[in-house]
């Protein structure tokens, strides 16, 4: 089974998103610029949306979640 790993990278004010396979093998997926310093991060429940907290104006971005095919 494959799963996505998004990571936060602060310095460079962005989302890292990465598919990791069984072998444990990540495969860049995207990355998307974040309007700050990022973290924390959540998932809604439904898989739907991705939280972030974004710093210094202390605020949420969401971002909505669209299923990708199997890479």
């Amino acid at each position: 089974m494959k799963n996505i790993v998004y990571v936060s990278c602060p310095e460079s004010k962005q989302i890292h998103v990465l598919q990791i396979d069984n072998a444990g093998v990540l495969t860049l997926l995207q990355v998307v610029n974040t309007p700050g310093i990022g973290q924390p991060m959540t998932i809604h429940p439904a898989k739907t949306h991705l939280y972030l907290g974004v710093r210094p104006v202390c605020s949420v971005v969401s971002y909505r979640m669209i299923p990708r095919r199997s890479i």
